[in-house]
């Protein structure tokens, strides 16, 4: 299963968005990314297999431009918010949500700032399916 893909790949089509998505983390430069934080967990699972597996990411930004880091936040916050799918043939899309609003978690003294978003997001798999 490869949500984080997926997901990666929708974030990428908002309109209008200044960067893209790259899955990883921030570099030590300018750099947008995706990474998974805690560990995932199985919250649901019936006699056949299927799973519904809840599992955590963080997107962040490090960035000069403390305007274009907050729009950017913003953008990906919104658009998590109003997501109804997301296709894959790994798995069932069930729902994503914000777990924190978008915030500067850092300055550092180069002039770079971070900006980060939590999510969370519930997919449904069959853990026999090869």
């Amino acid at each position: 299963m490869n949500a984080l893909k997926t997901l990666t790949d929708a974030i990428n089509t908002i309109p209008d968005m200044p960067q893209r998505v790259s899955m990883g983390f921030l570099s030590a430069d300018e750099s947008l990314s995706i990474y998974p934080t805690k560990n995932g967990s199985v919250i649901d699972e019936d006699f056949a297999g299927n799973q519904e597996t809840r599992l955590y990411y963080e997107i962040a930004i490090r960035t000069k431009d403390q305007h274009l880091g907050n729009t950017i936040m913003w953008l990906v916050s919104d658009f998590v918010k109003q997501l109804k799918k997301l296709p894959s043939d790994d798995f069932h899309f069930e729902k994503i949500e914000t777990t924190s609003e978008p915030s500067i978690t850092q300055a550092d003294s180069r002039g770079f700032f971070v900006y980060t978003l939590d999510i969370a997001l519930n997919v449904t798999s069959n853990k026999y399916k090869e």
